[in-house]
């Protein structure tokens, strides 16, 4: 039983040091669209869902993030096929420093699932989970 009683998650929080580093990230790489921005805060969102992603920007002293405090996206197989390594690896190592990619992880196979591990140019992590 569910002791509040809401409708739906709507929205998701994220803190970065600087939106000019981080959104390149989430519109370039994760196709995410920016459709609201003012000087300290970026509200997006994915074309695929309704559910937004609210960006705020705490400045330099913004705390880094650990890896076991990650954000995560659960993407789709192309055409019905799962994700292989190189599907991820090879356009994160190929153009992610653009983006401000930092650190790769390794893919990880779990329960059949795969799971690709970046880190942002703020050092926060970022999980790609098929």
């Amino acid at each position: 039983m569910s002791i509040l009683k809401t409708t739906g998650l709507v929205a998701g929080h994220y803190e970065c040091r600087s939106l000019a580093e981080t959104l390149p990230v989430l519109t370039d790489l994760l196709a995410m669209e920016v459709i609201e921005r003012t000087a300290s805060l970026g509200t997006l969102k994915h074309p695929n869902t309704e559910w937004r992603l609210i960006v705020h920007e705490g400045g330099p002293n913004a705390p880094e993030k650990s890896l076991d405090n990650h954000y995560g996206f659960r993407v789709g197989a192309q055409h019905g096929r799962a994700h292989t390594a190189g599907h991820w690896n090879k356009p994160l190592a190929d153009n992610g420093a653009a983006a401000g990619i930092t650190e790769l992880g390794k893919l990880d196979a779990i329960d059949d699932k795969t799971s690709f591990i970046f880190s942002d140019p703020d050092r926060n992590w970022w999980e790609l989970n098929a």
